[in-house]
């Protein structure tokens, strides 16, 4: 127990803390379950979440949760950043605007890695198998919308059966749901101790859930998941977690894709463009419509490559040099590439910041690893496998700063600290 405890020892935080969990652990399956159809919610559903349990922990013990610090920094420094960047960007108001937004997303998501870091494992553990459900309804969800025509999202937006929808309404509930079974399909190795039939009984629930989700991949048309699930598999199973110098060669390869995005998104362009056309899955993905969106974007990134133009700069920019060739549009809303992005932000102080945190962050999921317990290591290629695909999907999809996207990186966060307490409670048991 932290200094913070001392005034409930552990027998009286653990019974205090039940129904707090109790909540929080049905909340977090509900966010999965209603994120093919609210993605937007999740901006707030999971940061209010934790809000709420972080205040419901301190009436019924007595404490204020410790929140991280780490998160913290990040938490505040984004916005920090975004309000700085007014002072050179196009639209100051805007930027001053959209960093109290960043503030507002952000900042109370601390609270929720907080009451989840200081639960009980066994509390955890044992409302688990809720995520999974959570999972499996999401998915039910998905198969019926991209089977249907969307017959669900017709009910909840009151649209009629004669009105034209396209598949893609569901990638951004897709995505969510990828990252959520990335974060969750692991919960399948405790619950074989928890329900009748143990080994059995799991694994024809694991059979269902996989696929459900490879059928969900096979009908989606969100290449970014499909991509962001290959790699994080690929990821999870081939990377050396146990190697701690394959870490430090992660942190410098990223570091290196994050300096030279500029001149590799034009090099990119030049070469490989063109070549898209004869590939069915890059064709579908806009490949060289991307190709040409970060070509143009790099060059105008270049002409203030210390500090770029503000937070959100692409909606204003009116005299970008458009080569027209795949992408026709004469405005754009962002990059679909986090690295443009940061560059054509906040240019290489940014670029510099970013390089600082992932290494921050690549270098705790290695230390998630290192340590002798049982299942750490299998918590590290599931942390490692989440962060490559909100990676990848963050290099080739939606804007940065999107609340929704911001929301996501939370609630797969949340879901991977769930599945590592239930693994080392499973493993110590």
């Amino acid at each position: 127990m932290t200094s913070e405890k001392r005034s409930c020892d552990t027998t009286e935080f653990h019974k205090a803390v039940q129904p707090v969990m109790t909540g929080v652990m049905a909340a977090l399956a509900l966010w999965i379950a209603i994120s093919v159809h609210a993605p937007r919610f999740m901006a707030y559903g999971p940061a209010l979440t934790g809000l709420a349990a972080w205040i419901a922990v301190r009436y019924r013990c007595g404490i204020w949760l410790p929140v991280p610090r780490l998160y913290l920094a990040l938490a505040a420094g984004i916005p920090a950043l975004a309000l700085v960047s007014a002072l050179w960007a196009l639209d100051p108001a805007f930027a001053a605007e959209e960093a109290l937004k960043l503030a507002l997303v952000l900042l109370p998501g601390m609270f929720l890695f907080s009451v989840l870091r200081a639960a009980p494992a066994d509390l955890v553990s044992s409302r688990a198998w809720w995520l999974l459900a959570g999972l499996g309804a999401a998915l039910l969800f998905l198969i019926v919308e991209l089977s249907f025509d969307m017959p669900l999202y017709r009910l909840t937006h009151g649209l009629p059966e004669d009105h034209h929808l396209d598949r893609f309404q569901m990638n951004r509930g897709t995505v969510i749901v990828t990252l959520a079974a990335i974060a969750c399909l692991p919960l399948l190795l405790p619950l074989t101790r928890q329900v009748p039939g143990g080994a059995r009984v799991t694994l024809h629930l694991a059979a269902v859930l996989l696929a459900l989700l490879l059928a969900v991949h096979a009908a989606t048309e969100s290449q970014s998941a499909n991509l962001a699930l290959g790699l994080a598999l690929a990821a999870m199973v081939l990377f050396p977690v146990h190697w701690n110098k394959a870490f430090g060669i992660l942190s410098a390869g990223i570091a290196m894709l994050l300096t030279s995005a500029p001149w590799l998104s034009g090099y990119l362009y030049d070469k490989l463009a063109a070549l898209t056309r004869d590939n069915e899955w890059l064709r579908d993905a806009y490949a060289a419509q991307r190709m040409e969106i970060w070509s143009f974007i790099s060059e105008y990134a270049l002409r203030k490559p210390w500090t770029g133009f503000g937070i959100e700069a692409t909606r204003y920019i009116r005299d970008f040099e458009i080569p027209g060739v795949w992408f026709h549009n004469t405005e754009i809303l962002h990059p679909h590439n986090f690295a443009l992005q940061i560059w054509i932000e906040f240019g290489g102080i940014g670029i510099l910041l970013s390089i600082v945190f992932f290494a921050l962050l690549v270098r705790g999921i290695a230390q998630i690893g290192d340590t002798p317990e049982k299942g750490a290591r299998l918590s590290a290629r599931i942390a490692l496998g989440l962060f490559i695909a909100c990676l990848s999907v963050a290099a080739t999809g939606y804007g940065l700063w999107q609340g929704w996207w911001i929301g996501a990186f939370c609630l797969a966060a949340a879901l991977w600290c769930v599945t590592d307490k239930a693994l080392r409670a499973f493993y110590h048991s």
